[in-house]
């Protein structure tokens, strides 16, 4: 990690480097010493702000009086090099690319032990069932007002189906008339990151659904507000979020 950012604050014009770790919400910075650690911080929540709403791939340059900042947004991290005077472009250009190969790599070596050690890992099973499932119905209830319980209960079961080539347990999903969802008792054994996983892919499912029919929208935050501290210890908001970020 820190051999990456060195290569890219070497390249003649850049005066500082941040990457910043969405996952942990954590950053790793070689910067001037003018840069004080309320600055980087504040720095630090303005991009992982930012970053949430950008594609994998979305780069920014942006002009100031004293320089200019190059955002590349990754999948997992974002990063923000600082210049100062002239760059010899093919250079940066050649360092960045392959800087960024190497930060993709590294954040998926420490995404795998990062679960291994995260509160995913150990959260029960049966109490991130619980969760999701109240989840989904809280979810179900919102939409319910627009749309009746008719329409959600289709919704959800399409969203389902929709899955059905991923999760194999897909079909352990029941759906009750009127939209609220439950989930059929197994010997069969789920990790909670696989049902982290179905969940957020579930909703947006039926989040793009419920919408396109005339569903009235509201932030998942907001929507999840009783359950957001314990939704916070696994990767639901963060994986639903990269989901609407990919192209249809």
């Amino acid at each position: 990690m820190n051999k990456v950012l060195e290569d890219l604050k070497a390249v003649p014009g850049v005066s500082g480097v941040l990457l910043l770790n969405k996952t942990e919400e954590t950053t790793y910075q070689l910067l001037p010493a003018s840069f004080s650690i309320e600055t980087i911080k504040s720095v630090a929540i303005r991009l992982l702000q930012v970053s949430y709403y950008l594609k994998p791939d979305a780069r920014f340059k942006l002009a100031f009086a004293s320089g200019s900042v190059i955002l590349q947004n990754l999948e997992k991290a974002a990063l923000l090099v600082f210049i100062k005077g002239a760059i010899d472009e093919p250079i940066f250009e050649l360092v960045m690319k392959n800087s960024v190969k190497s930060l993709e790599r590294w954040m998926e070596r420490y995404e795998v032990v990062r679960e291994k050690l995260s509160g995913e890992a150990l959260m029960e099973e049966e109490e991130a069932l619980e969760m999701f499932l109240r989840t989904a119905n809280l979810v179900s209830a919102h939409f319910k007002q627009s749309l009746g319980g008719h329409q959600v209960t289709q919704n959800w079961r399409k969203s389902r189906e929709n899955l059905a080539g991923d999760y194999p347990f897909h079909y352990r999903l029941f759906v009750e008339t009127g939209g609220k969802l439950s989930f059929k008792p197994s010997e069969e054994k789920i990790s909670v990151p696989s049902l982290t996983d179905f969940f957020a892919g579930l909703i947006h499912q039926f989040l793009k659904l419920s919408v396109r029919e005339g569903g009235k929208e509201a932030p998942m935050e907001k929507l999840t507000s009783e359950l957001r501290s314990s939704l916070e210890k696994t990767s639901f908001y963060r994986t639903l979020a990269l989901l609407e970020k990919r192209p249809v």
